[in-house]
């Protein structure tokens, strides 16, 4: 006959006891965290250096230094406890002509040591030895062009988050350029048709592990999908609602353009918990 569920339960139930008893006799445990990591080997040719990197797994714990130890390589490091008097003088030493490796093995330092503090010297004379600028001259000429007011609409829309009358006032304020809020709106409304043109030729097969969330706007929800490993942001779409429905059809939408994570990050929304039960892609939840 099959096993019940309180059957199964009572099983593992005694695998944990007989796991707990097995680990009292051990003389020393030590706590730590097994961790996955994807790492990159540095080879060009390899599949890592086009985004699918090589999985490691790694233990993680803590150790307690002693006071002695917590004392850490500046205890037996010559080079940290020089003084700054000191380093200054090594710096106008090696500057004046001293061998580095005489230098260094007579104040018991590394050359590296020596080149930086050597750096840091020559960075400081010539601040103190340069030519003052005029504030008043002029720096450089930018080419304007219709084109390029466009783009400077576009950022300070983009980058600053200005509003289209703080654009306007700007233009006209700064660059003696009158545009109206009606032209700001119609650059704009033309950057975002060539955006959603881009957008919907992004191809999404390097995303191996997604992070789903939801931020909200004006108290409306806003579905938010970015890949682990980039930061790229696939899915930003302001919704009437968050459940799980709603990031089924989001998320099988960018399906079309291959995006078929190994697993996604979230936490314990109802939605994205519906979308989990329903199999579009496995959730780790947090």
């Amino acid at each position: 006959m099959p096993k019940t569920a309180s059957t199964k339960l009572a099983a593992l139930a005694a695998r944990n006891r007989a796991a707990a008893k097995s680990l009292a006799s051990c003389r020393r445990l030590i706590k730590a965290s097994l961790c996955a990591m994807r790492l990159k080997c540095g080879k060009p040719s390899c599949r890592c250096a086009q985004g699918l990197r090589h999985e490691a797994l790694a233990f993680t714990y803590k150790v307690i230094a002693s006071r002695s130890e917590s004392a850490g390589p500046a205890a037996k490091c010559p080079a940290r406890r020089l003084p700054g008097a000191a380093r200054q003088n090594l710096a106008i030493r090696l500057l004046g002509g001293t061998q580095p490796t005489e230098l260094a093995a007579t104040n018991g330092v590394s050359r590296k040591f020596l080149y930086r503090q050597a750096h840091k010297a020559e960075t400081a004379l010539d601040e103190a030895f340069a030519d003052k600028v005029d504030e008043s001259d002029v720096l450089f000429h930018l080419p304007v062009t219709a084109e390029w007011l466009d783009q400077f609409i576009l950022g300070q829309v983009l980058i600053c988050h200005a509003s289209f009358r703080g654009v306007k006032e700007f233009m006209r304020d700064m660059l003696g350029v009158p545009v109206s809020i009606g032209t700001v709106h119609n650059v704009v409304m033309e950057a975002v048709e060539s955006a959603r043109a881009l957008n919907a030729a992004e191809h999404l097969a390097n995303v191996r592990v997604g992070a789903h969330d939801e931020i909200f706007q004006a108290r409306q929800p806003v579905l938010v999908g970015a890949d682990v490993d980039s930061t790229y942001c696939y899915l930003l779409s302001s919704e009437n609602s968050r459940d799980g429905d709603t990031w089924a059809l989001r998320l099988m939408e960018l399906s079309d353009k291959n995006l078929r994570p190994d697993y996604t990050v979230a936490d314990g929304g109802t939605g994205k918990i519906g979308v989990s039960k329903i199999g579009v892609s496995p959730v780790f939840r947090i």
